[in-house]
């Protein structure tokens, strides 16, 4: 296990090698390694595109070093670790992105792609977001259906989602907007409505975790007073609307 982090966690207490970049420079450390993995052969040749290895070319590990606060031995020493590792995985999170932006994820990508140790159809990288089953909200794609015309009415369900403000702006201009969530958040104090929505210890179903998987869950709490289940809350409107749906 090898950590980049600039702050201290609980993290490096298990660590094999736990390298601290300057705030903000962690981009650099991660250009710096595919610099060094090319450099000394590491790299799958067949994978490095011309336009990256033109880009590193011009890549002095010694200003990254100086950038960074990285000495150059300990950045052959992750490429060395990486390279021979049977499976080869990065996990980021979100303080990667507030530090560094997005090009330390391009970085990321870059890494992963000129390595052969990987098996199978496995995972090379792996983003960590917050919140129960993001990645199963991430992969349904909500942002992505966000147009600039808006609809005049909307309905809103599980959108405990907070973090991405592109789609509080949008939903700001939504005349009628029904809000079906868990918990308080900026959404739900915008809305026209809220209808209340279990936890997730108080639902069945499915979620993705952060490696791909679809999981089962089991209900283990009974949700409050007046709480009814998605589905029971979705049929009771649409029996409303005179459409009666059925879901099972």
């Amino acid at each position: 296990l090898i950590v980049i982090n600039s702050a201290r966690d609980v993290f490096p207490l298990w660590t094999d090698l736990w390298l601290r970049p300057r705030a903000g420079s962690e981009g650099a450390l991660l250009t710096g390694l595919a610099k060094v993995l090319i450099d000394k052969g590491l790299a799958e040749s067949g994978k490095v595109g011309t336009e990256l290895k033109a880009s590193l070319s011009q890549y002095e590990i010694g200003e990254v070093t100086r950038t960074t606060g990285i000495e150059k031995e300990s950045l052959e020493q992750v490429a060395e670790m990486y390279a021979r590792a049977e499976r080869g995985v990065i996990i980021y999170g979100d303080d990667l992105l507030k530090n560094s932006g997005a090009g330390s994820v391009t970085a990321i990508l870059n890494l992963a792609s000129i390595t052969a140790n990987q098996v199978g159809n496995g995972l090379r990288v792996i983003s960590l977001k917050p919140g129960a089953n993001s990645r199963g909200a991430w992969e349904l794609g909500l942002a992505k259906g966000i147009k600039q015309d808006r609809p005049k009415g909307l309905y809103l369900l599980l959108s405990d989602d907070t973090e991405d403000e592109r789609l509080l702006n949008w939903l700001r201009g939504i005349d009628f907007l029904v809000v079906q969530a868990s918990y308080h958040s900026p959404v739900t104090a915008m809305a026209d409505v809220v209808l209340p929505s279990p936890i997730w210890a108080e639902r069945e179903g499915k979620y993705v975790d952060m490696d791909g998987r679809v999981l089962e869950i089991k209900q283990v709490l009974r949700p409050g007073d007046g709480v009814l289940q998605d589905k029971e809350v979705l049929m009771g409107i649409s029996q409303k609307l005179g459409k009666g749906l059925v879901l099972s």
